[in-house]
């Protein structure tokens, strides 16, 4: 094998990249890079900053087996506590001074003669490495939707995954193209304080409920004291989303079904209602949780819009 620069090069400093980057440290090997696009680590939790962000994942359940958590704020976290505790792995692990920053992976050949993986980043840099391990995730790239007139529109607009966090919505009249996972948790968070709020949708989702109470002071206590007890929880998640994740088990299937039914039930006008009630069995689409999503369209300045987008003006959206 010809000279390389490192052994293991890992792409992607999300939760993958390092949790890969501690069990390759675990195990001995300290010759590795990890190449990282953004400015910091933590992957989609680092991108993703729209209000509300939160995992649909319980806490104990996500995080690393080596690293428990006890003093979690809520069962589902949010994103700035989950991002501040891969921070933390990072930190603690001493695996901050192996990422590089602001580099994109912008090809990767193998080199068959020679043993090694060359790896071409887009600002010219070529690496060499034994080994390569994609951790870039799902959700790396953003999807825009492909509506005619988009990029005429002279107003303020982005994409959820990059939300503009300097941009005050307060006062101002704001459209929502699709109404899935990123759409539930934001919406709750900018109906209270925008003038107007319309929200297109093109499929109604099943949103179930998501029962996010905050722990205590005793539960937390708990935690903190009983290591079982932490153990215990995460075991219990794990078990229930092992068997809803097969989608196979009827009963749970219609009482998630029913507890669905039951929030849009509560949402007043019988018109919207109808909208908002899905076509498909649950499970049939990616699920959704939210306590907070369906009371918005109870606010008079909520209109739910179903019609198909035709185009984008300068100053307006067609349906």
């Amino acid at each position: 094998m010809a000279d390389i620069d490192y052994k293991v090069i890992i792409i992607g400093a999300g939760s993958a990249g390092l949790c890969t980057a501690y069990h390759l440290q675990k195990i001995g090997i300290d010759d590795f890079k990890i190449l990282e696009k953004g400015e910091g680590l933590g992957g989609t939790w680092f991108w993703n900053q729209y209000p509300g962000a939160e995992c649909d994942v319980q806490s104990h359940l996500y995080s690393f087996s080596f690293e428990p958590k006890p003093d979690w704020s809520r069962p589902f976290a949010g994103q700035a506590e989950i991002l501040d505790y891969f921070n933390h792995i990072a930190d603690k692990y001493d695996i901050r001074r192996r990422v590089q920053f602001n580099t994109e992976v912008e090809a990767l050949q193998w080199q068959d003669a020679e043993g090694y993986w060359k790896i071409t980043t887009q600002d010219g840099e070529v690496l060499r490495a034994q080994i390569v391990v994609s951790a870039i995730g799902m959700f790396n790239n953003i999807v825009w939707p492909n509506i005619p007139g988009l990029e005429d529109f002279k107003g303020n607009y982005w994409h959820s995954a990059r939300w503009d966090t300097a941009h005050d919505l307060i006062g101002e009249r704001v459209g929502v193209i699709g109404l899935a996972a990123s759409a539930i948790q934001f919406v709750p968070e900018i109906a209270p304080t925008v003038k107007q709020l319309h929200l297109y949708q093109r499929t109604a989702n099943w949103v179930v409920p998501k029962d996010n109470t905050p722990y205590t002071e005793e539960q937390l206590e708990t935690f903190r004291n009983d290591p079982a007890a932490l153990q215990k929880s995460r075991d219990d998640i794990y078990a229930v989303w092992n068997t809803l994740a097969t989608f196979d088990d009827k009963k749970v299937l219609a009482d998630i079904e029913a507890a669905g039914l039951e929030r849009i039930a509560a949402v007043e006008d019988p018109d919207t209602r109808r909208k908002l009630t899905p076509d498909h069995p649950f499970g049939c689409k990616r699920p959704l949780f939210s306590d907070l999503y369906y009371p918005v369209f109870n606010r008079n300045n909520v209109e739910l819009i179903t019609t198909e987008i035709e185009r984008i003006t300068q100053d307006a959206i067609v349906t």
